[in-house]
């Protein structure tokens, strides 16, 4: 928005000559919509602009300060709606668990803190399958 419109608004706020804020969302989403019909773009609402931009920020902070930064009392509303993993979060969290991990070779898949054995290993495939 210009600074020219946006003092209009701050002015009509500011004056009390809206009804409540009803006339400054109305003319927001009309401003949007008409944004959408100029760049033939499908129809967006605010409430799309509000998913987007609480998901921009489930990528940079933790899941409770997005939970309090968009006013739910509930952190699974958060969760439920809000942060869907992305196929470039699977490949974030790839990339990370090989820098932590490394490679781990064919030979080493048992835990290396339990039994070291063959035997151990064919037993628990076996068991498994």
């Amino acid at each position: 928005m210009d600074q020219q419109r946006w003092d209009y608004y701050h002015a009509q706020v500011s004056e009390k000559l809206c009804r409540d804020g009803q006339d400054l969302v109305n003319n927001v989403l009309r401003r949007l919509k008409t944004l959408c019909r100029r760049t033939a773009m499908p129809p967006y609402s605010v409430h799309d602009l509000r998913r987007s931009c609480i998901r921009n920020w489930a990528k940079h902070l933790p899941v409770h300060m997005v939970q309090q930064l968009a006013g739910h009392s509930d952190i699974r509303t958060t969760q439920k709606y809000y942060l869907s993993i992305q196929s470039e979060d699977i490949k974030k969290a790839q990339r990370v668990q090989s820098k932590l991990l490394g490679k781990i070779p064919a030979s080493d898949l048992t835990d290396p803190l339990g039994p070291k054995t063959g035997i151990f290993r064919q037993t628990a495939i076996d068991k498994w399958q």
